[in-house]
């Protein structure tokens, strides 16, 4: 049953291809099902694997959130498919999610209170984050609400990043022609409540053995990336 209150926003998950890719996929539809205010979009990106049914054969997600599936023609990787999720949305503001995480509290609702407080185009909307773990983090991160317009104007997130960390990258990015004037692009809190929830698994923490291609990229960004408009 739809909410009587939705917001102009489209959530993006991308989905890998291989079946601990789609465990917990259905505990984020239901958290973004659980919503006071719903977004009016909801887009799963299949990353190159079967069609997807998170709840089994009895249950469709569409009939929770009017979602629909974006399959790639082969497996992108999580920062292509991001990319391509916010130039499928409708809606000009973009929450980018995990399949394997979930929201918390009034995140949409929050979400859309923050670009309306802030009206900036070219805004990170950053979430804070709940760790499975116990930790805590409010500060930016890949939980965010982006806009198409940002996405536009910087490309989204770079293919380079695919490496590993492409938030760390792309944040890295923008603070740094921010600092040179190439861009008048914010990064933004939502506010101050936790309203993401990420699971740490065995691979949730980058390797230090790829670090230093993180920071060749981001070194490379830093140098060479220029606003596309």
């Amino acid at each position: 049953m739809w909410h009587a209150a939705t917001a102009p926003i489209t959530v993006i998950i991308p989905v890998g291809p291989k079946p601990h890719h789609r465990e917990f996929l259905g505990e984020m539809l239901d958290s973004i099902r659980s919503q006071r205010v719903f977004p009016d979009e909801v887009i799963i990106i299949n990353d190159g694997g079967d069609p997807i049914d998170p709840w089994g054969s009895a249950h469709t997600y569409d009939k929770y959130l009017g979602a629909r599936e974006y399959r790639n023609p082969w497996n992108h990787g999580m920062v292509a498919s991001w990319n391509a999720g916010v130039g499928l949305a409708k809606n000009e503001l973009v929450l980018l999610v995990g399949a394997d995480d979930k929201l918390y509290g009034d995140c949409i609702d929050e979400c859309y209170k923050a670009y309306q407080r802030e009206q900036e185009p070219l805004g990170y909307y950053y979430l804070g984050v709940k760790y499975s773990d116990g930790r805590e983090q409010n500060t930016a991160c890949n939980a965010a609400m982006v806009t198409k317009t940002l996405w536009r104007h910087t490309g989204g997130f770079p293919p380079q990043s695919a490496v590993g960390a492409p938030d760390h990258i792309f944040l890295s990015m923008l603070l740094c022609a921010s600092r040179d004037g190439r861009t008048s692009a914010k990064i933004l809190r939502v506010c101050d409540d936790m309203l993401y929830w990420y699971r740490v698994g065995e691979n949730t923490e980058t390797t230090k053995n790829i670090w230093p291609a993180i920071e060749a990229v981001k070194d490379y960004c830093h140098v060479n990336w220029r606003p596309q408009d």
